[in-house]
């Protein structure tokens, strides 16, 4: 191969490497909560430990609901819903109403006092919010018994989980 095709070779490598590289940039996502609790904490730590097992390459950000998040920051917002046995948080409930973007939103909602530990979907056409929801347990193994596990809440998570790093991953 003489010099000149050696050069072009390269530079077609170089532009085909920087080409998959911006391909595979990572999302910008917000987790989005009204209050910081417990449950909301540890449901942050598990997504942003658990996610980029899971296939997800995520810059995770956490965000309280109000005006001053910037719809151009993020790929996505995933919202977790928290504090309460049914329904969504009022003031979540305004900050999706007013989202410029519904197709960038996921609801997460931990129903307080849940023992049904199946994960329920919902699309944005089966919801009055427009947007796609999830719904599991407000339930945490944590402490000394996470040491030994509890299969049925940890299925439970990994399945959220699993269902919103696609969702995520799906997203244009």
């Amino acid at each position: 191969m003489n010099k000149r095709s050696t050069i072009l070779y390269l530079s077609i490598l170089i532009l085909l490497s920087s080409g998959i590289g911006a391909f595979a940039a990572s999302r910008n996502v917000a987790v989005v909560f009204s209050e910081v609790t417990g449950v909301n904490r540890e449901a942050y730590h598990f997504f942003q430990t658990e996610a980029p097992k899971a296939g997800g390459d995520f810059n995770i950000t956490s965000v309280r609901a109000d005006n001053s998040v910037n719809p151009t920051d993020f790929d996505a917002l995933l919202v977790f819903n928290t504090g309460i046995s049914s329904g969504v948080d009022p003031a979540l409930e305004s900050f999706i109403a007013n989202w410029p973007d519904k197709s960038k939103i996921i609801l997460l909602s931990f129903q307080k006092g849940s023992k049904d530990f199946t994960v329920h979907y919902q699309t944005a056409a089966d919801n009055n919010l427009g947007v796609d929801a999830i719904t599991a347990a407000s339930k945490w193994q944590g402490g000394f018994g996470a040491l030994f596990g509890n299969a049925p809440v940890r299925a439970m998570h990994d399945e959220w989980l699993s269902k919103v790093v696609t969702m995520i991953n799906a997203m244009k």
